[in-house]
Protein backbone atom coordinates (compact mmCIF):
# COMPACT_ATOMS: atom_id res chain seq x y z
CA UNK A 1 0.00 0.00 0.00
CA UNK A 2 1.41 3.60 -0.93
CA UNK A 3 0.80 5.99 2.07
CA UNK A 4 0.99 9.86 1.49
CA UNK A 5 2.00 11.82 4.41
CA UNK A 6 -0.27 13.96 5.45
CA UNK A 7 0.86 15.85 8.97
CA UNK A 8 3.55 15.05 10.78
CA UNK A 9 4.36 16.86 14.47
CA UNK A 10 7.07 15.47 16.79
CA UNK A 11 4.51 13.09 18.94
CA UNK A 12 3.33 11.28 15.85
CA UNK A 13 2.01 11.08 11.83
CA UNK A 14 -1.17 10.83 9.85
CA UNK A 15 -0.73 8.98 6.24
CA UNK A 16 -3.57 8.42 3.95
CA UNK A 17 -4.37 5.17 1.50
CA UNK A 18 -6.01 6.78 -1.36
CA UNK A 19 -6.80 3.24 -2.56
CA UNK A 20 -8.02 1.95 0.60
CA UNK A 21 -9.57 5.26 2.27
CA UNK A 22 -7.40 4.67 5.24
CA UNK A 23 -5.45 7.20 7.73
CA UNK A 24 -2.66 5.50 9.09
CA UNK A 25 -1.97 7.31 12.63
CA UNK A 26 1.61 6.27 14.24
CA UNK A 27 2.42 8.03 17.85
CA UNK A 28 5.83 8.07 19.54
CA UNK A 29 6.71 8.26 22.81
CA UNK A 30 4.61 10.28 26.05
CA UNK A 31 0.98 10.92 25.10
CA UNK A 32 0.52 14.84 24.79
CA UNK A 33 -2.42 16.45 24.77
CA UNK A 34 -1.55 19.42 22.50
CA UNK A 35 0.34 17.51 20.04
CA UNK A 36 -2.21 14.68 19.94
CA UNK A 37 -5.25 17.29 19.23
CA UNK A 38 -3.23 18.84 16.42
CA UNK A 39 -3.03 15.72 14.35
CA UNK A 40 -6.38 15.30 14.74
CA UNK A 41 -7.72 18.94 13.83
CA UNK A 42 -5.13 18.87 11.40
CA UNK A 43 -6.55 16.18 9.52
CA UNK A 44 -10.16 17.93 9.46
CA UNK A 45 -9.35 19.60 6.31
CA UNK A 46 -7.64 17.12 4.65
CA UNK A 47 -11.10 14.61 5.09
CA UNK A 48 -13.27 17.25 3.57
CA UNK A 49 -11.51 16.89 0.39
CA UNK A 50 -10.47 13.08 0.58
CA UNK A 51 -12.68 10.01 1.41
CA UNK A 52 -11.49 8.57 4.93
CA UNK A 53 -13.68 5.70 5.53
CA UNK A 54 -11.40 3.96 8.62
CA UNK A 55 -8.03 4.83 10.69
CA UNK A 56 -5.41 2.47 11.96
CA UNK A 57 -3.81 3.90 14.60
CA UNK A 58 -0.66 2.71 15.16
CA UNK A 59 0.68 3.26 19.12
CA UNK A 60 2.84 0.60 19.93
CA UNK A 61 5.62 3.09 20.46
CA UNK A 62 2.97 5.58 22.45
CA UNK A 63 2.73 5.14 26.26
CA UNK A 64 0.46 6.99 28.64
CA UNK A 65 -3.60 7.90 28.43
CA UNK A 66 -5.39 9.91 25.48
CA UNK A 67 -8.90 10.51 27.57
CA UNK A 68 -8.37 14.13 27.98
CA UNK A 69 -9.38 14.23 24.21
CA UNK A 70 -12.90 11.76 24.43
CA UNK A 71 -15.12 14.82 24.80
CA UNK A 72 -13.78 16.64 21.81
CA UNK A 73 -14.06 12.80 19.93
CA UNK A 74 -17.67 13.17 20.93
CA UNK A 75 -18.29 16.22 20.23
CA UNK A 76 -15.86 17.26 17.36
CA UNK A 77 -14.51 14.40 15.85
CA UNK A 78 -17.27 11.76 15.59
CA UNK A 79 -19.75 14.15 13.95
CA UNK A 80 -17.63 15.18 11.58
CA UNK A 81 -16.69 12.07 10.41
CA UNK A 82 -19.21 10.07 10.71
CA UNK A 83 -21.31 11.84 7.59
CA UNK A 84 -18.55 11.35 5.20
CA UNK A 85 -18.66 7.64 5.55
CA UNK A 86 -16.40 6.72 8.55
CA UNK A 87 -16.86 3.50 9.31
CA UNK A 88 -14.39 1.65 11.81
CA UNK A 89 -11.03 2.18 13.30
CA UNK A 90 -8.40 0.17 14.99
CA UNK A 91 -5.55 0.49 17.68
CA UNK A 92 -2.58 -1.33 17.67
CA UNK A 93 -1.27 -0.76 21.37
CA UNK A 94 1.75 -2.66 23.97
CA UNK A 95 1.39 0.10 27.19
CA UNK A 96 -1.71 -0.83 29.47
CA UNK A 97 -2.79 2.88 29.94
CA UNK A 98 -3.19 3.13 25.90
CA UNK A 99 -5.04 -0.06 25.82
CA UNK A 100 -7.54 1.32 28.58
CA UNK A 101 -8.00 3.99 27.31
CA UNK A 102 -8.55 2.81 23.61
CA UNK A 103 -11.03 0.22 25.05
CA UNK A 104 -12.82 3.44 27.00
CA UNK A 105 -13.00 5.21 23.94
CA UNK A 106 -14.83 2.17 22.13
CA UNK A 107 -17.08 1.58 25.23
CA UNK A 108 -18.38 5.08 26.14
CA UNK A 109 -17.71 7.43 23.27
CA UNK A 110 -17.41 5.35 19.91
CA UNK A 111 -20.92 5.49 18.21
CA UNK A 112 -22.82 2.53 17.30
CA UNK A 113 -21.97 2.80 13.47
CA UNK A 114 -18.57 2.80 13.80
CA UNK A 115 -17.11 -0.93 14.49
CA UNK A 116 -13.29 -0.34 16.43
CA UNK A 117 -10.93 -2.90 17.86
CA UNK A 118 -7.95 -2.75 19.71
CA UNK A 119 -5.16 -5.56 19.21
CA UNK A 120 -1.86 -5.67 20.24
CA UNK A 121 -0.28 -6.05 16.50
CA UNK A 122 -0.34 -4.03 14.59
CA UNK A 123 -1.09 -6.63 11.23
CA UNK A 124 -4.16 -7.74 13.19
CA UNK A 125 -5.04 -4.15 13.73
CA UNK A 126 -4.51 -3.15 9.64
CA UNK A 127 -6.56 -6.47 8.88
CA UNK A 128 -9.17 -5.75 10.82
CA UNK A 129 -9.89 -2.20 9.26
CA UNK A 130 -9.20 -3.49 5.57
CA UNK A 131 -11.97 -6.60 6.12
CA UNK A 132 -14.25 -4.56 7.41
CA UNK A 133 -13.98 -1.88 4.45
CA UNK A 134 -14.15 -4.79 1.72
CA UNK A 135 -17.60 -6.41 3.28
CA UNK A 136 -18.94 -2.71 3.07
CA UNK A 137 -18.16 -2.68 -0.52
CA UNK A 138 -19.86 -6.11 -0.61
CA UNK A 139 -22.80 -5.19 1.03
Amino acid sequence: MDLELVFENRFGKMEYDRKGQVLHNTYKGLFVEELAKELFETSMPFIDKNPVRGTVHNSIEMRGTFTNLNGWFKEVYYPFLIPRGYCCWSAAVSDVFTKFAANLLIKQITPKEVQAKVFTRLEDSQRYVYEILEKEKVA
